[in-house]
């Protein structure tokens, strides 16, 4: 008995198609499958121990070595400047973030305030100070969650505001490139460009595929990832004021320095959030910080510096996330009432 020819093509089709759901999913599967494994690695908790034991150590090397010249820096410390320091820190994390994860999930059809916004970044954000670093993307996703925000719609607008996050600021940190090393120069080179093919359509949704979620556009306007692009650079600038105001409350600096200390503070971002052992970043975005700021002003003062936006950072950090955690809780307990 023959087959008709349209029927063999209907057939042919498909099987072909089969053939690519099938494809699909075992790429998926092998990429959840890994996932898993690196994150039970990154959760590992004796990764961060022993990077937290040899930064401690070493601290207490050089503040051995070089105790007299840091107390005497401290005792002549502008409290003042710290204390302003706050400011901006604030303006960044706790206005300009906030807004740019609203405005993100506006943009595919997500309508939040900004004041969720505000809650969902600031509670998962607090995550980057846990072991493995994972907990931000995993807060992040689950507050999200809560929201009635979509699975695809949480994935895409976190992959695409990181990117962005990390293209603006490898670009504000070209100023200082020739004062890292040879790996962390070709790393910010390297990145702008790695960055901007991970956010077009074509392979934005690639990845999304291997995932097992489902093929569509990134539903971002180019105009729209442009403004994005924008707000991370008047947060950067922002940041950067942020350690000039650190480094005056230790020593009196030109502010023609103001474009370096931009870069300074942009690329130890970047770098100390790449360092996944390091909790927050705490040493390695210090370290970067301090190696720029000592080509213009003296080590001890460098140091005290980045210890000190550290501080600030703290401060501003778990307060936002205090205030986040209040209101979260507040809305819960109003909910049980009514319930």
């Amino acid at each position: 008995m023959m087959i008709p020819q349209d029927k063999q093509e209907e057939i042919r089709i498909n099987l072909a198609q089969l053939a690519r759901e099938d494809a699909n999913y075992f790429s998926s599967a092998w990429c959840k499958k890994k996932m898993k494994k690196l994150i039970t690695v990154l959760k590992n908790p004796w990764f961060t121990r022993i990077y937290l034991l040899i930064l401690f150590l070493w601290i207490l090397t050089i503040f051995y070595l070089r105790g007299e010249d840091f107390l005497k820096i401290v005792r002549n410390a502008n409290m003042q400047m710290m204390i302003l320091a706050i400011i901006p820190y604030f303006i960044v994390v706790g206005i300009i973030n906030p807004f740019l994860h609203r405005i993100a999930y506006r943009e595919i059809g997500s309508t939040i305030s900004f004041w969720q916004a505000f809650r969902i970044f600031h509670l998962s954000r607090i995550g980057n100070y846990l072991p493995g670093r994972i907990w931000f993307a995993t807060n992040y996703y689950l507050f999200s969650k809560k929201l009635k925000i979509g699975t695809e719609k949480i994935a895409k607008n976190f992959v695409v505001l990181n990117a962005l996050l990390f293209l603006v600021g490898s670009i504000c940190s070209l100023p200082i490139i020739s004062l890292l090393n040879p790996a962390m120069r070709y790393l910010l080179i390297i990145f702008p460009f790695l960055m901007l093919v991970i956010i077009h359509p074509r392979v934005f949704n690639k990845i999304f595929g291997l995932f097992g979620m489902e093929k569509t556009g990134s539903e971002f306007k180019y105009i729209f990832l442009v403004k994005v692009c924008i707000l991370y650079f008047i947060a950067y600038v922002i940041s950067g004021i942020l350690l000039y105001l650190c480094v005056l409350a230790f020593i009196a600096v030109d502010i023609s320095n103001l474009p370096l200390i931009i870069a300074a503070a942009s690329s130890s971002l970047i770098i100390g959030l790449l360092a996944i052992f390091a909790p927050a970043g705490i040493g390695v975005s210090e370290g970067i910080s301090a190696t720029i700021l000592s080509q213009f002003i003296p080590l001890e003062n460098a140091v005290m510096a980045v210890i000190a936006l550290r501080i600030v950072k703290v401060i501003v950090d778990f307060s936002c996330a205090l205030i986040a955690g209040i209101s979260v809780a507040r809305d819960k307990k109003a909910v049980e009432r009514v319930s």
